[in-house]
């Protein structure tokens, strides 16, 4: 139509957050569609070592951070933010990072402090967490946990750089 513009087509990326609700400790299996083709991917559910609704006090975590586009690299680092609300807890900086092929499992842990009295406050939460050394394109997620069984997820593409190793192209 004249004076209208023409839209140009190519693939754009998007992220679909699907619930599965509580799974049982196991291996899972996941197809989905990629183009034309099933991509299956695997994944597995540990055990619980406690009663409660994690097997650690993970940091309150509400937002993680990593450009959403990034170059190869030896260092990859994410920044965690959040919002201490008491006495209480005590974030020291202990996070475990454990990677399962393109995906990184962050695990803020906190510290319980039972010594002296709880009482409400409001400190910011802030760490910067090295995922280390991304090499191989593609697509990653980054899965945080945070208090009461919540997580923040983060998915983020790797391309190779176009650099030579001191920074020209």
């Amino acid at each position: 139509n004249q004076g209208q513009q023409q839209v140009p087509m190519w693939p754009i990326q998007y992220t679909n957050l699907v619930s599965m609700g509580n799974l049982k400790a196991g291996k899972y299996k996941v197809n989905f569609n990629r183009g034309t083709k099933t991509v299956t991917k695997m994944f597995v559910v540990s055990p619980t070592v406690s009663t409660g609704i994690d097997d650690y006090l993970y940091a309150p975590v509400s937002n993680a951070f990593i450009p959403e586009l990034i170059y190869s690299t030896d260092n990859a680092e994410v920044i965690l933010t959040g919002i201490i609300t008491n006495t209480c807890m005590n974030f020291n900086g202990i996070v475990d990072v454990q990677r399962m092929g393109n995906v990184f499992i962050v695990l803020p842990k906190m510290t319980l402090n039972t010594f002296t009295a709880c009482t409400p406050t409001q400190v910011p939460l802030q760490s910067i967490v090295s995922l280390g050394s991304i090499k191989k394109e593609g697509r990653y997620l980054i899965h945080v946990r945070s208090t009461t069984g919540r997580s923040v997820n983060k998915v983020f593409t790797v391309k190779a750089s176009p650099f030579d190793n001191v920074g020209r192209h």
